[in-house]
């Protein structure tokens, strides 16, 4: 199932809502865990913005907004 993840087709699933325009997200087959802005069309490995939103106050799992005013650009 891993190989599939090798040629960029990860099992997608949103961890939590990050900022306005941004996510975290996992795959479920590799386990890793990547930053998402849908303004950009960017996907940077977590490692990379997670200091970022962890001084924020994010936790992970958490919401860092919430998603009843944010209903259009995330739908259910």
């Amino acid at each position: 199932m891993r190989l599939l993840c090798l040629f960029g087709f990860h099992d997608y699933y949103a961890i939590a809502r990050v900022s306005w325009c941004s996510m975290h997200v996992g795959c479920h087959r590799c386990h890793r865990e990547w930053g998402m802005n849908n303004d950009l069309g960017a996907l940077v490995p977590w490692a990379a913005v997670e200091s970022l939103y962890l001084r924020r106050g994010y936790t992970r799992g958490v919401d860092l907004v919430k998603p009843e005013k944010n209903r259009d650009q995330f739908p259910s």
